[in-house]
């Protein structure tokens, strides 16, 4: 819808464990498109301009900080972003995804600083290099991510989501703005959305 910003929730529980059992990881990625929403409330909302000009800014590395910050208060460790260049993993040339440095780990290979990540990785793809300039493409580009190896899943990871975007101590955006997607059967997802979170399902996105 117009003016609002998208918040992608990803979550599997395919990879297996060393022990036999479904190896549960959760990868939460959060797109802030700040310059698409902000253009938007100029675009479509003219009427609110004199009060959006005078929300505070926010840079880019200020996100980045904050996203670290909040997920080291709910007890992930910050781990630092792998080079571009993989270090064992001859298949790529770059590093394309915040969870590929990582897949050892989702694997069931134990992670020396625990159960609980957080990172910001630098990612380069080139695939879709000629379509780079438009609204969706890039190359560089840095993905946070939080990482449960095992530990919590869906439920807690959505609600730390919200906290992080909506508490006025994080990000504070106004939830008014905020809609969600879901994997199209997701039916556990949409429903945590809808019943714990609140959000109407007008604004959960399948």
């Amino acid at each position: 819808e117009q003016g609002k910003l998208s918040v992608v929730s990803i979550t599997s529980d395919h990879f297996p464990h060393d022990n036999s059992r479904l190896f549960q990881y959760t990868i939460y990625f959060v797109y802030l498109s700040i310059f698409e929403w902000i253009f938007q409330i100029f675009l479509y909302n003219p009427v609110n301009i004199f009060f959006n000009l005078s929300m505070s800014t926010i840079l880019a590395s200020e996100i980045r900080q904050k996203y670290l910050d909040f997920f080291k208060s709910k007890n992930h460790a910050v781990i630092p972003s792998s080079p571009l260049v993989p270090e064992n993993d001859p298949s790529v040339l770059f590093n394309t995804a915040g969870m590929q440095p990582l897949v050892p780990y989702l694997l069931g290979e134990p992670h020396p600083l625990g159960k609980r990540l957080a990172d910001v990785q630098k990612c380069v793809r080139t695939g879709d290099i000629d379509d780079v300039g438009d609204d969706t493409h890039c190359t560089f580009f840095e993905m946070l991510g939080n990482w449960s190896l095992g530990d919590y899943f869906k439920d807690e990871s959505i609600k730390m989501s919200w906290e992080f975007l909506t508490s006025k101590q994080w990000l504070g955006l106004n939830p008014d703005q905020l809609t969600v997607t879901v994997y199209l059967d997701d039916d556990e997802a949409a429903n945590i959305w809808h019943d714990e979170i609140g959000l109407p399902t007008s604004r959960i996105e399948r």
